[in-house]
């Protein structure tokens, strides 16, 4: 049973645009091949109740709730899963590749067509080239059959048009794009959207995804989906902890044991329910070893290993400030991270040494 709260409490109404687009890769397992040519502009569907087909033969808007705050996505609760597969996990669909316009109404100067080093505070990212998606899309399935649990990567389109407030804009013309950059969006499913990120950057006062939801509701929805998933009572902080980072663990362990570094791993990159997602930078052992250090070395992949560990241990530690804040005051809070700690060391030793 899902927790009754779920996808409860989301912001800011936007409108989705249907735009010709070129399917380039869908992952039919998990929803059915969209018909047609047609892509939405920020969401690719709502339910099928309102896009028959997953494609429209003319443009075509509907308004509704959406989560922003992921730089460069956009998403929302949504149903759509459990109508193809009554046993999946999916309570969220996103589109990647797409929040710079529908974010900010470009009211704050030109829209950026590249990632780096435009980032900006108001989560002014940009495109997604489709090369990006490419290796996102296969670093999914890779990590999903070896047993890393991460967002599910449904497939992404060419993006052609997109929608400047009601301006219907073709991108290769709006956008002064490099040659080899092809934007792209990518649709992705989520158990929870919500990242340890999401949760810290409440405590700070800059609430980053999500304004009308709390950090105690991002966190209760996760405990939620642990006990729904395991059938034990994750309600309690420290057993959700411990959960959490046995299962991260193994993530990690199963990743380098398969010759694999996130190079990434903060905690915008690891969501509430224990996935690691956002795989731009990840790369082999191998391809490592051909990398040139700040000092003109080659890279000693042990600390590259090491490094994605400690990431990992930093997210940690502020997730469990904000359970101790926002859920319930944990006793010994200090003695509780070190226990974490060497749980997650004897774990990891033991995926990635077996």
């Amino acid at each position: 049973m899902l927790p009754k709260n779920l996808g409860e409490n989301q912001h800011r109404q936007v409108e989705a645009y249907q735009v010709p687009g070129k399917l380039i890769k869908w992952d039919e397992a998990i929803l059915p091949k969209p018909k047609g040519t047609n892509t939405t502009v920020g969401i690719l569907m709502k339910a099928p109740s309102w896009l028959p087909d997953y494609s429209v033969d003319s443009v075509h808007s509907k308004t509704f709730d959406a989560i922003f705050g992921h730089n460069r996505t956009v998403g929302f609760y949504t149903n759509i899963f459990r109508e193809h597969n009554p046993e999946s996990n999916l309570n969220y669909i996103d589109a990647k590749g797409t929040s710079n316009w529908l974010n900010r109404e470009i009211t704050r100067g030109q829209p950026r067509a590249t990632r780096l080093p435009m980032k900006s505070r108001d989560g002014m990212w940009g495109l997604m080239n489709k090369s990006e998606a490419e290796h996102d899309h296969k670093i999914q399935k890779i990590f999903k059959k070896i047993g890393i649990r991460t967002h599910e990567s449904i497939g992404y389109y060419e993006l052609k048009y997109i929608y400047l407030g009601s301006e219907k804009v073709e991108v290769s013309k709006y956008f002064e794009l490099p040659k080899d950059f092809v934007p792209v969006q990518q649709i992705r499913g989520f158990a929870t959207p919500y990242r340890i990120d999401d949760i810290t950057s409440d405590q700070s006062g800059y609430n980053k995804v999500d304004q009308e939801k709390s950090s105690k509701d991002k966190i209760l929805e996760a405990m939620l989906l642990a006990s729904n998933e395991t059938g034990l009572d994750m309600l309690d902080p420290e057993s959700y902890l411990l959960w959490f980072v046995q299962t991260m663990a193994k993530n990690i362990g199963l990743m380098h044991k398969n010759k694999f570094v996130h190079k990434y791993l903060h905690s915008g990159n690891i969501t509430l329910d224990a996935r690691i997602v956002d795989f731009d930078s990840v790369s082999t052992f191998a391809e490592e070893l051909t990398q040139i250090d700040d000092s003109g070395y080659p890279t000693y992949i042990e600390d590259t290993v090491d490094r994605d560990k400690e990431m990992f241990k930093t997210a940690l530690h502020h997730l469990i400030r904000s359970i101790s804040i926002d859920i319930e005051q944990i006793d010994n809070i200090e003695r509780l991270e070190k226990n974490l700690y060497q749980e997650f060391e004897d774990v990891y030793s033991v995926v990635r040494n077996s």
